[in-house]
């Protein structure tokens, strides 16, 4: 977890498990060299009790010698504050990591915690990968190093140690689903089922262990499926389709995954699979934070597509324009129709002179233009009449030909 010299940053709410944490790597820095920094987060809803909290854990460190680094940042109650507040947690580790070149972060998870995950990963439906728990280290550089130890293990050390710790009246509100589990769920099935917590913290190692081996076969599956293509990733479906199922499931989840803000369940990962292995040719499918999207037999998988829309600029006949989008170079010159307009495309939109032609769906259609890439799309309208479509090019009649003069800065190369 932590190899000897290495800098380590230790979590430290004020709990007994992150005491007994800090107060164990203490003891054990001086043998293997550690230097040891403590993080501390204030979510700022519990008021004084939790601005009490920060400076018992100040005067902890004060009285190991250690450094400590404490910030407030408050989260507003409501729905999903846990989640809320464990993300603000992680980016205030990966800040502190930065900020102070750690190698490292320990946090107190312990037995109990790895068994709530697993019990509350299943019931919402998380596969195989979600069901492996708090890993004992993480790509991002936490560290877990009492997964083995119980809740009443850590106390019963301190008291032993005759050391103390504070105690969180928020971990008695049962509205909290975690709280509910831990104090109404799991003392029933201890009744039951007295080892329930270890068996499950020993399904969650088991499934570490598979979980250690698809994440390298599902990385390298990705990376040979899918193609970047800025905030997101592309695949053919045919490309995805070919993949076993077991790793396709996996492949797409990891594709997910990379832009969800919140973990997938197994009904969002579910209707994604349906999108890609169902029969229709085009849908989409909008999770937090990434959606995916099938078109022309690509599928899209990333952030929210938000091209910038153009809404209506009027050029006059009279003048020569320059223009580029998408690589596309166009000037605009002695235009017979009056008023032009630049805008982006909308339905119903129709390409002709004189008369009507193909819809612009048709002709995104024939060119296999994904439906992600037509946000915003450029056009140049004489009234309801399309005279040039991005990369579609000018509609028959007014484009350049050998007799047009091109202007002076288009004359090396004119279009």
């Amino acid at each position: 977890m932590a190899a000897d010299g290495a800098r380590l940053g230790v979590a430290v709410s004020g709990g007994a498990d992150s005491v007994c944490l800090l107060v164990s790597l203490s003891r054990l820095a001086p043998e293997h060299g550690w230097k040891l920094t403590v993080l501390h987060l204030n979510h700022g809803v519990r008021g004084e009790e939790a601005d009490a909290d920060t400076a018992w854990v100040e005067q902890l460190c004060a009285g190991l010698g250690l450094p400590c680094h404490c910030a407030r940042q408050r989260i507003e109650p409501g729905a999903d504050w846990e989640n809320r507040a464990r993300q603000a947690r992680l980016r205030f580790f990966r800040e502190q990591m930065k900020r102070h070149s750690l190698d490292r972060v320990a946090t107190g998870h312990t037995l109990d915690d790895q068994a709530e995950t697993v019990l509350l990963r299943l019931l919402r439906g998380a596969g195989p990968e979600g069901l492996s728990g708090v890993l004992p280290v993480t790509a991002e550089g936490l560290i877990r190093p009492m997964l083995d130890v119980t809740h009443a293990q850590a106390q019963d050390w301190l008291t032993g140690q005759r050391l103390n710790w504070r105690e969180d009246a928020s971990n008695q509100h049962l509205h909290h689903t975690r709280n509910w589990l831990r104090h109404e769920v799991m003392p029933l099935l201890a009744m039951r089922f007295p080892s329930a917590g270890e068996a499950l913290a020993r399904h969650a190692a088991a499934a570490c262990e598979d979980r250690i081996f698809w994440t390298g076969a599902v990385g390298r599956a990705v990376e040979n499926v899918f193609q970047p293509a800025g905030g997101a990733l592309l695949a053919g479906l045919d490309a995805i389709r070919s993949v076993a199922r077991p790793l396709r499931q996996r492949v797409v989840r990891a594709a997910l995954a990379r832009y969800a803000s919140k973990m997938v369940d197994a009904a969002q990962l579910e209707a994604v699979m349906d999108l890609v292995e169902g029969t229709r040719t085009s849908r989409r499918v909008r999770l937090t934070g990434v959606e995916a999207w099938l078109s022309m037999g690509k599928v899209r998988i990333g952030r929210p597509v938000a091209h910038p829309a153009v809404d209506g600029l009027e050029i006059p006949a009279a003048g020569t324009y320059p223009m580029a989008w998408r690589g596309t170079s166009l000037w605009i010159s002695r235009l017979d129709a009056a008023p032009v307009t630049l805008r982006s495309w909308k339905p119903g939109d129709r390409a002709g002179w004189g008369r009507p032609g193909r819809s612009m769906k048709e002709e995104f259609q024939r060119a296999r233009t994904p439906a992600w890439e037509r946000a915003g799309w450029p056009v140049l309208a004489c009234g309801a009449r399309v005279l040039w479509a991005g990369t579609l090019g000018a509609v028959a009649g007014i484009e350049a030909s050998e007799m047009t003069e091109a202007p002076e800065w288009g004359r090396e190369s004119p279009i």
